[in-house]
């Protein structure tokens, strides 16, 4: 056998055995045998030929006023789903401004994985990066840190490396960009819509190549994918004034391990390399950085709140209780100089307004 050959015949048998696993009912934990889970599968779909097993309910929490929804911690769904569709470029906004939308969720993840959060990044409005992030025990950093991220984006903001590995994922074609085992593994598809999707998995969550390829198959997308209400995230808390001198360009919408939600934008981009904007994180008081204790950071008092900042590099300000929210702002020194025309911390924290319960933004920013 040839390497042409050998390599056709790895796939094909990579191919039967994803399409097996996919339609074996899953085991309760993150340890998965593939001959077993093989042979239950073609059990099933010889036995199973029509109908389609009922999709995963989803939980809608609104602590604290975020209407925010999250999925089942680490429920397996056992079914593929409808496709995703992506964002039509309208969608990505609400009179003008960027909002969060639930665009995809979590079907399956190992063992005491649960969903932490999403969020979009949007600088315009035909570019967008819509991200699903999982977290384990005792993660405390953000979703753009996060162990497990899966990711939508129209095809113009893709591209696929020329040494990509290809692979079949459900009914759809898709490339490893990097195999597991190599750090974390990239798994990323073409959907029908056009859109890409991508998956990122650190080494720490799983090696394994079928417990990659089982959260990949069990993400639900979309409107016909039994989600849950796909209008924006409603925000109960917004700061007025930020617009008259910075843009949106991203928003997220996060659960903390205790159940407590956090959300936060990036403006003009934020404080990424290039970007000359500013970050703000907003959380309940309970759930601050609580850095009272850092010996590092100066302290003085604004607007009668205790505020704790750095001494040196990027302006980065801790505002430990605003009507029961804790504040971390960060930015650019070029953004620090335009946010004194809303009258810097000062003028955030009196711009900041909780809105009635009910009574939820699309953005907090804006």
């Amino acid at each position: 056998m040839n390497e042409t050959d050998l390599r056709e015949s790895l796939r094909a048998s990579l191919r039967e055995s994803l399409r097996d696993l996919a339609d074996a009912p899953l085991p309760p934990s993150d340890r998965v045998r593939i001959a077993e889970a093989r042979a239950r599968g073609a059990r099933t779909r010889r036995a199973r030929r029509a109908g389609t097993i009922a999709a995963v309910a989803a939980t809608c929490v609104a602590v604290a006023g975020v209407a925010y929804t999250v999925s089942d911690r680490g429920t397996p769904a056992n079914r593929h789903t409808a496709v995703a569709q992506g964002v039509a470029p309208g969608e990505t906004r609400v009179a003008g401004a960027l909002a969060l939308r639930r665009e995809a969720s979590f079907g399956w993840l190992p063992s005491g994985y649960r969903e932490i959060g999403m969020s979009v990044v949007s600088p315009s409005e035909d570019r967008y990066t819509w991200t699903l992030s999982a977290a384990g025990p005792g993660f405390h950093m953000g979703p753009a840190d996060a162990p497990v991220r899966f990711g939508v984006r129209p095809p113009q903001q893709t591209t696929v490396p020329q040494n990509a590995i290809r692979i079949t994922v459900g009914t759809m074609q898709g490339y490893w960009v990097s195999r597991p085992g190599r750090g974390t593994a990239t798994l990323t598809w073409r959907l029908p819509s056009g859109f890409w999707a991508t998956l990122d998995v650190g080494p720490q969550v799983s090696g394994d190549v079928q417990t990659i390829i089982r959260i990949a198959l069990n993400i639900r997308y979309g409107e016909n994918g039994a989600l849950p209400n796909r209008g924006p995230v409603s925000f109960p808390v917004r700061i007025k004034g930020l617009d008259k001198t910075f843009r949106v360009t991203g928003l997220y919408a996060t659960e903390s391990e205790s159940g407590a939600p956090g959300f936060g934008g990036e403006l003009d981009g934020g404080t990424a390399p290039g970007a000359k904007g500013l970050s703000i994180a907003v959380t309940p008081a309970a759930e601050g950085d609580h850095v009272e204790n850092d010996p590092t950071l100066a302290r003085t008092t604004i607007a009668g709140h205790a505020v704790f900042y750095v001494r040196s590099g990027y302006p980065t300000y801790w505002v430990s209780d605003v009507q029961g929210y804790a504040l971390r702002v960060t930015c650019t020194p070029e953004a620090f100089a335009r946010l004194q025309g809303i009258g810097g911390i000062r003028g955030l924290i009196s711009n900041l307004t909780v809105l009635p319960k009910g009574k939820g933004v699309p953005n907090p920013f804006a």
